[in-house]
C-alpha cells in the first residue's frame, strides 16, 4: 500500500537509523508552512518498508524533538500498522517560528530534476538565508 508522495509538508524517512534526519524535515516545514508529517518507515516511493516500531521508538522520536529543537510543536507521535509492515507517523503543528534542530534554522525548499526523462520533486532543506549556527536557549 502506497501513501502518496512527498510534498511542501510530508516528508518520507525509510527508517529510526536516518530519525536525525526526519526532525531536521520537520523543523523546516514548520518554518515554513506551521505543519508537517513525517513518516518513518516509508520508502521515497511512499511503500511502507518498516517493521517492529512500538512505543520504544515512539519516545525516542518524542526525546529527540523535545532536545533537538528551541520551541517545541504540538507533536503526535503514533505507530500504525499496514499489512506486515509499520510506520511511525509524526503529525505536527506550531506556530513559535523560527524552529531550529541542533541550532540551525532550516527551510523546505523543491528542487526539480530530470530522472531518466521523467521531472522529479527532490525536496532538500537549507540553512535559512545562510544563518550561521545560533545557541538553543530555553525557556523554563
Amino acid at each position: 500500500m502506497g501513501l502518496g508522495e512527498e510534498g511542501w509538508t510530508v516528508e518520507f524517512v525509510d527508517g529510526m537509523g536516518n530519525l536525525r534526519d526526519a526532525v531536521r524535515s520537520m523543523a523546516a516545514m514548520l518554518n515554513r508552512f506551521n505543519r508537517c508529517k513525517v513518516y518513518i518507515g516509508v520508502s521515497d516511493d511512499g511503500e511502507v518498508i518498516g517493521s517492529g516500531y512500538g512505543e520504544a521508538e515512539v519516545s525516542e522520536v518524542e526525546s529527540l524533538i523535545a532536545t533537538s529543537m528551541n520551541n517545541r510543536p504540538h507533536a503526535e507521535v503514533s505507530v500504525h500498522n499496514v499489512g506486515e509492515g509499520c510506520y511511525i507517523l509524526v503529525d505536527a503543528e506550531g506556530y513559535e517560528t523560527p524552529y531550529s534542530f541542533d541550532g540551525w534554522f532550516y527551510i523546505r525548499k523543491c528542487r526539480p530534476e530530470t530522472s531518466f526523462g521523467k521531472v522529479v520533486n527532490v525536496w532538500t532543506e537549507t540553512p535559512t538565508c545562510s544563518m550561521k549556527r545560533h545557541r538553543t536557549v530555553r525557556l523554563p
